[in-house]
């Protein structure tokens, strides 16, 4: 049974031109000004920022302050400030939907001449998912929203923000994750080649994806062409592979709200068209996840949607509670049906033709119906300015 949607989004931000921005030299100067001259609220405290205790906003300002300094690497810094000024836009946004008293998101003048905003820093649950919490006054703070979803994922430059927001009145769980790959070669001095790199997490697949991703079919060829063509992939695209495969699972158990709670080879995924189709549509032996995305992207498309089946095919963690294994992926030979999103990062802007470094994977379901995704792009200065600083003026 489908679960009515009323909307899916992704915000997306580039952090590659920083140091362009601010000047390398003075990164860390301009980082602390900026934390210095904005202001914090507890969830439950965003309407009234000011009716709180000194003791307790210290206390809060501190936590705000360490999660992004705590990092040593100028560029992490700068995306945990970046992930913390998301989500905490999409708080007040929502907030503020949900209340009636302004515009809907977006980049326009109408939010420009919204009041400066307090950085809320969202609730997490024991496996350091961030939600929105439940605002009204007959309600714990502490339960969160099920009307609304976000999933947060950062790979620097890129650090992207996905949110679904549930029709009113819908019952049924539609769980809801995301996760960003960037296709960088991972070779150093203990992985000192691509096969190197991959074979270092081959036991996070199951055999039959680990062979996806290497391009060894388990069915007899099909045609000559492919009995005689060893091994068509190259490193590079057997890297793209990789980070598309894992998205997909990193997307999954961020959905399940499990993360890396749930071992990555105890459930198998696969796309329908390019891992498996109809009988008298058999997928192609030598396709990839990749490739599709590359056909569609190139004629405009921005994202590019897939249904999948995910089994379990080993025994759950004994770290996971009865609930949670409920949750979890099915044992049975049919699986369960989820709708994964790919959504393509340019560097360059949507529209503009250049090589594509970064992917985005949205994973919905269980049985979820295929919604467009609404992309937007922000700036890390207008998140700041959103939040009353001015120090990338």
């Amino acid at each position: 049974m489908e679960t009515p949607v009323q909307e899916v989004s992704l915000l997306v931000l580039n952090l590659e031109s920083i140091d362009e921005t601010v000047g390398a030299a003075v990164a860390e100067d301009v980082l602390k000004s900026t934390i210095d001259e904005l202001s914090c609220a507890e969830p439950s405290q965003s309407v009234e920022p000011h009716g709180r205790r000194q003791d307790d906003y210290d206390d809060l300002r501190a936590r705000v302050e360490k999660s992004v300094t705590r990092f040593i690497r100028e560029p992490d810094r700068w995306t945990s400030l970046a992930s913390l000024l998301m989500k905490s836009m999409s708080f007040h946004v929502y907030r503020q939907k949900v209340a009636s008293t302004t515009t809907p998101c977006g980049d326009d003048e109408a939010k420009e001449e919204l009041a400066k905003l307090p950085i809320v820093d969202l609730p997490r649950t024991i496996y350091k998912r961030p939600y929105i919490p439940q605002l009204d006054d007959d309600v714990d703070h502490g339960v969160e929203d099920q009307r609304m979803k976000v999933s947060v994922s950062h790979q620097y430059p890129w650090v992207c923000i996905a949110q679904q927001e549930l029709s009113e009145g819908v019952s049924l769980p539609c769980y809801f994750g995301m996760d960003v790959v960037v296709f960088t070669e991972k070779t150093n001095l203990y992985t000192p080649t691509i096969t190197d790199f991959l074979t270092s997490y081959k036991d996070s697949f199951t055999p039959w994806e680990w062979q996806r991703i290497q391009n060894r079919s388990t069915q007899p060829p099909t045609s000559w062409l492919r009995r005689t063509r060893k091994d068509p992939r190259g490193d590079n695209e057997k890297l793209r592979e990789f980070f598309l495969r894992w998205a997909i699972k990193e997307a999954y158990t961020k959905a399940l709200g499990l993360g890396l709670g749930l071992d990555f080879d105890s459930f198998e995924t696969r796309l329908r068209g390019i891992d498996e189709g109809p009988p008298e549509i058999p997928a192609e032996e030598d396709d990839t996840i990749w490739r599709s995305i590359s056909k569609l992207s190139g004629s405009g498309c921005n994202q590019v949607s897939f249904t999948g089946t995910i089994r379990r095919v080993k025994p759950p963690s004994a770290s996971l509670s009865a609930s949670q294994i409920e949750t979890g992926p099915k044992d049975t030979d049919a699986g369960e049906s989820w709708q994964f999103i790919f959504v393509p990062l340019n560097p360059l802007g949507e529209g503009t033709k250049c090589q594509i470094t970064a992917c985005s994977c949205i994973c919905r379901g269980p049985a979820a119906e295929t919604t467009p995704v609404e992309v937007q792009t922000t700036s890390l200065k207008k998140l700041i300015n959103r939040h009353g600083g001015e120090s990338l003026n």
